[in-house]
C-alpha cells in the first residue's frame, strides 16, 4: 500500500478530489496509503500517535463525503472542457 498508486485502485478523479481537499493541490502520485488515511481524515480520524488505525466505519464515512464532491469535480470539469474545448 506505501509503494502502489492510489490510480490504480479508484479512479483518478477520486484521487484528485481528494488530494486537493487535503492539500488544495491535485496529486496524482498518491499511494493507496495516502489516500485511505486522507479518506479517514475525511471521514473523521484525526491520525493521532495515540489513535488507533482508521476502522471501515471511518473509512465509510469518509467515502459518503468523497462521492458528492467527486460527482461536483467531475460535472464542473466536463462543462469546462465543453466551454472550452
Amino acid at each position: 500500500a506505501k509503494t502502489r498508486k492510489a490510480s490504480t485502485v479508484v479512479g483518478k478523479s477520486y484521487v484528485e478530489m481528494l488530494s486537493l481537499w487535503r492539500h488544495k493541490k491535485v496529486n496524482h502520485d498518491w499511494t493507496v496509503h495516502e489516500f485511505y488515511y486522507a479518506l479517514a481524515r475525511l471521514g473523521g480520524h484525526q491520525n493521532r500517535k495515540h489513535d488507533h488505525p482508521p476502522g471501515w466505519q471511518v473509512i465509510w464515512e469518509g467515502w459518503k463525503e468523497l462521492l458528492p464532491m467527486v460527482m461536483g469535480y467531475d460535472v464542473a470539469k466536463s462543462k469546462y472542457y465543453t466551454k472550452c474545448g
